[in-house]
């Protein structure tokens, strides 16, 4: 005999219908954008296209943005859902929990004193200042002697800073001040903390402006020419020019630029813009850097860092040394240019030794003297030498190789494509090796020795014509000899069609 279910009890029928209302309910599209969000992120950063401690630093300052999109999702939601009263609510507490846990760990991180949500950054953040009440603003003025050759420390927190030499033995300062503030009492008050402080002792001069988290002080500076200035910047531009000695910047945040300086430049950045031109000495520039230009220096350049802007680099008649993550480079001079950027690497006009290794760029080299060593690990690879020829090396993990020699150069040559075909133009025999080819041999007299490697990817050898001979230039006029006319009224002849007679044009040699 079937015996019967027992009968449902009051706490199990409750039991019963919270599952039921919960199967109701319709899941939220928060957890699917975060993740895709991440994702996209991570993406970003682990390319190379976002720089993650610029990103962290977003974040710490813009993170209650996060909370008042969340909100508006939920109040979206919400309204969706309202003619439904049995689809039950929707719990974000995880996502929450998550962006507060993350602001206090920025916070830990970058210490209490810069918690500041507005107002802190550089000069676009001025915009979130006015929340703090309406802008005021001063100007100030410090003129004082020096020693001749002082250590001039320049610190300012936020604002912009302009050295140039002075034509006495005086330091001169104009301050312009801003602040946001209720009322002009309190404006008084944050101007004058805001006003900057010169210190002389000794040799050591100090001139510092307060930080502030609702104001700013750009700052013009004339120091006596041979004083050795040492800028600290926080938040805002560094312009140095016309110094005959050397100088130093530590910028955090802003774009730095140095123009027409007889000494070393040393330059440490977080974040901004790069250019130095008209440099007699060595330029160390190091740290986290957009885009960078670099023209007519004497001494040495050498760079190391992240770059995550466009590098370009010319006319540098000493060593310059390139060095970041994926790329390093050495050359002994650069007369013509060397650009770099995402996906390309171009050399134009360098003398060797030459070492050049990167990844994931295509690299073209021309007008290259001396010894010349490339390793590329996914890209093509373009080389021209020019005489004299020095040793030549080149590996290329994915990608081709195109190397052109001069015409009429004596080398020792050894090429292997371990998976493709090569193409030598210089009646040397080709030997097929496994899935590849190789060339060995003698060309000409033999001579400096030429090592090319592909592991995927052809390579091409090619010599190079001789350049055509530029046209000469047009001879300047004779001035009139002493005692007749100026020509300067004389026509020109015409032919039996009464067109005027061009000058002929130089005869390419």
């Amino acid at each position: 005999m079937a015996t019967l279910p027992p009968p449902y009890s009051q706490r199990d029928a409750a039991r019963a219908q919270r599952y039921y209302l919960r199967s109701l309910r319709r899941r939220s599209i928060l957890g699917p954008v975060v993740l895709i969000v991440f994702g996209v992120i991570a993406l970003l950063v682990e390319t190379g296209k976002l720089n993650a401690i610029h990103l962290w630093d977003w974040y710490i300052h813009w993170w209650p943005l996060l909370l008042i999109g969340l909100g508006l999702l939920s109040l979206g939601e919400w309204w969706l859902d309202r003619g439904h009263p049995t689809l039950g609510r929707r719990s974000h507490g995880g996502v929450i929990a998550l962006i507060i846990v993350l602001a206090i760990m920025g916070y830990t991180t970058h210490g209490l004193h810069n918690m500041h949500l507005f107002g802190h950054g550089d000069r676009d953040d001025d915009f979130f200042s006015h929340f703090l009440g309406q802008e005021h603003d001063a100007d100030r003025s410090l003129n004082q002697q020096i020693p001749a050759g002082a250590s001039v420390d320049i610190q300012v927190p936020r604002g912009d800073v302009t050295v140039t030499p002075s034509g006495d033995d005086q330091i001169h300062v104009q301050a312009h001040q801003v602040v946001y503030a209720a009322n002009d009492r309190a404006a008084r008050r944050d101007l004058d903390a805001l006003a900057p402080q010169l210190t002389v002792n000794g040799k050591s001069v100090t001139l510092r402006t307060a930080s502030s988290g609702n104001g700013r002080a750009d700052l013009t500076i004339e120091i006596p020419n041979g004083a050795v200035p040492t800028v600290t910047a926080g938040h805002g531009d560094v312009t140095i020019e016309g110094l005959g000695g050397d100088a130093s910047v530590s910028a955090e945040r802003g774009d730095v630029k140095v123009d027409n300086l007889t000494g070393t430049v040393h330059v440490h950045m977080s974040k901004g813009e790069f250019s130095a031109h008209a440099i007699s000495g060595d330029l160390l520039l190091q740290g986290r850097l957009d885009d960078v230009s670099i023209s007519d220096v004497h001494g040495r350049a050498a760079l190391d860092g992240d770059f995550f802007g466009d590098t370009n680099l010319a006319q540098i008649a000493s060593p310059v040394h390139f060095h970041s993550s994926r790329t390093d480079i050495e050359l002994a001079s650069v007369p013509g240019d060397l650009s770099i950027d995402s996906g390309d690497l171009q050399v134009n006009n360098a003398t060797g030794p030459a070492r050049i290794s990167t990844s994931a760029k295509d690299i073209e080299c021309t007008a290259i003297t001396g010894d010349l060593r490339v390793e590329d690990g996914d890209g093509d690879i373009s080389a021209g030498t020019a005489a004299p020829l020095g040793q030549v090396q080149i590996h290329n993990r994915n990608g081709a190789i195109h190397l052109t020699v001069p015409l009429g150069a004596s080398f020792q040559l050894q090429a292997t494509a371990r998976n493709g075909n090569i193409e030598a133009k210089l009646n040397l025999p080709v030997n097929s090796a496994g899935e590849g080819q190789s060339v060995a041999g003698q060309v000409g007299t033999g001579g400096p020795r030429v090592e090319l490697v592909a592991d995927h990817g052809d390579i091409d050898i090619s010599r190079m014509d001789a350049p055509p001979v530029p046209p000469l230039p047009p001879l300047p006029p004779l001035p009139p000899a002493p005692g007749t006319k100026s020509l300067r009224h004389f026509r020109p002849s015409r032919d039996a069609n009464g067109n005027a007679e061009t000058t002929a044009k130089p005869v390419v040699q």
